[in-house]
């Protein structure tokens, strides 16, 4: 086999966001797809743990919360999700998302606050696991 049947892309991936538990009165059963109620999915377009984007926003993500500290050499629990979330944030590249019924605008900014909020900690959770299966970026 040639190995360049099994380099990772470093073009993005479209994860669509699984159901975390079940609704019944939306219709929504864990697991599953959520629906955009548009024909399409909820989801975000990720790139690979791999990448050098996302190598560079996980150090750029350190280094800031480095400067946060000033001087502090302790990073506590909650500082190190939010290094997670803002690294993760840097390697969205577009998503399809409803918010209080409007269609959300991609952007960092907003990936970074809708995964550091303790109610969407599932989604940062999909991202996490989804960015880290190199079969979803496996260019063949």
């Amino acid at each position: 086999m040639d190995l360049n049947k099994l380099a990772v892309s470093q073009k993005s991936y479209t994860l669509e966001l699984k159901a975390p538990l079940s609704i019944k009165a939306e219709g929504v059963i864990a697991g599953e797809s959520i629906s955009d109620g548009k024909g399409g999915f909820l989801s975000i377009d990720i790139l690979s743990s791999d990448t050098n984007i996302m190598k560079k926003a996980l150090s750029e993500a350190m280094r800031d919360a480095r400067k946060a500290l000033k001087g502090s050499d302790e990073i506590t629990e909650r500082e190190s999700y939010l290094i997670q979330c803002r690294a993760l944030a840097k390697a969205t590249t577009g998503c399809n998302l409803i918010s209080d019924g409007k269609a959300v605008v991609h952007s960092e900014d907003y990936i970074f606050e809708l995964i550091s909020l303790p109610d969407f900690t599932w989604i940062k959770e999909q991202l996490t696991r989804e960015m880290d299966n190199r079969a979803n970026f496996i260019k063949s």
